[in-house]
């Protein structure tokens, strides 16, 4: 189970399932964008004293009116150009910085969407920034403007040589919304890892 403190939140039960799902949704997603790289979910500690996770976040934002979340991934340059290098089917030493910053924050773009997705389906409209990019020692700043409401929670995604370190910060407002739809969440996060078109790599 995702690392995450539930203790303050008045349904501890909705908000980890929230936590849980962005987790595995970020795993599969993963392994779709890359050309099916096999993925693997690592435990992380949620350390709070530290000013960053890795050299640099992709981040995007949703929100709604059940609430937000924030998803990051915190990463470092050797990772993601291997992983772009996977993805756009090219070799390594031909993948610039900013063709591997851009396959990351377009990781979160894919993400984004599929989790708006999820929830419109559901008639839960949710607002989407555009995914970008920031310092790792950003994560010091996004802490102290996050949302004394919301729930952080962090772990890793390897693919058993690399990995990097993902985060979220959920505020749930409306838990009761979020239990009701849960087993069709359930279904669709089963359905879309059951899909194998992995697609076209497309920044945006």
């Amino acid at each position: 189970m995702t690392n995450v403190n539930t203790l303050t939140h008045k349904d501890p039960e909705t908000i980890s399932f929230l936590h849980n799902f962005v987790r595995d949704c970020s795993m599969k997603q993963l392994e779709k964008y890359s050309r099916d790289l096999k993925i693997s979910i690592k435990e992380c500690t949620l350390e709070t004293t530290l000013d960053s996770y890795a050299d640099e976040i992709s981040l995007i934002l949703l929100w709604s009116g059940i609430g937000s979340i924030t998803f990051k991934v915190h990463f470092s340059l050797p990772v993601c150009m291997k992983w772009a290098s996977h993805g756009l089917k090219k070799d390594k030493n031909s993948i610039s910085t900013s063709t591997a910053q851009d396959f990351m924050r377009e990781f979160c773009n894919v993400m984004g969407g599929f989790l708006r997705g999820c929830f419109e389906k559901h008639n839960i409209l949710i607002g989407m920034s555009l995914p970008f990019l920031a310092p790792g020692h950003d994560e010091a700043i996004f802490r102290k403007l996050r949302d004394p409401r919301s729930q952080s929670s962090l772990w890793k995604l390897s693919d058993g040589e690399v990995e990097v370190i993902c985060s979220t910060d959920i505020c749930l407002l409306e838990p009761d919304l979020v239990k009701a739809i849960r087993p069709e969440l359930e279904k669709q996060l089963s359905e879309a890892a059951s899909n194998n078109d992995s697609g076209e790599v497309n920044f945006i």
